[in-house]
């Protein structure tokens, strides 16, 4: 378990080393509404790369199928990173401004090493609410950021 509490600004360096860092981050990013700092956590093309043939189905793809496949996943994550102030604040009582500290968790992976979801947990007041950072890859020796699932409020 990894807590911090939220004192704005995001990290700018280089790829996360950890799960538990990846979330902080991304949290911290997702608040800020930064999603110009969260380029260095999104996973290069050769890292997604399986992930775009498993995706495009079986067979060979040219590559301009798997670029455009991985600008067209990026751009949309990009925009689910870009809109989540707004949507926190529609989804929720609060805005992110009044979150008072966020808490990570790294969910059990099993036998997965390059894979693992991790749970962010934002807490306002007495509320706790739940993203998860779904299937995040591990790729040379670095943590990347792959989807966003929002969860909502917690009991």
């Amino acid at each position: 378990v990894a807590g911090i509490v939220f004192t704005g600004g995001c990290q700018t360096k280089g790829p996360a080393q950890t799960p538990e860092e990846l979330g902080k981050r991304v949290a911290q990013a997702l608040i800020a509404g930064d999603k110009n700092s969260l380029g260095v956590l999104l996973p290069p093309y050769e890292a997604y790369l399986p992930m775009c043939s498993l995706n495009l189905g079986e067979g060979t793809h040219a590559k301009t199928d798997l670029q455009k496949f991985y600008s067209k996943r990026m751009g949309k994550l990009k925009e689910e990173i870009q809109a989540f102030p707004s949507e926190f604040a529609r989804e929720t009582s609060f805005k992110t401004s009044q979150i008072d500290a966020i808490d990570v968790y790294r969910q059990k992976v099993g036998s997965r090493t390059n894979w693992t979801d991790v749970d962010v947990i934002f807490r306002v007041k007495d509320a706790k609410f739940l993203l998860t950072l779904d299937e995040c890859l591990r790729f040379n020796n670095a943590w990347y950021l792959v989807d966003l699932d929002w969860m909502g409020k917690q009991k």
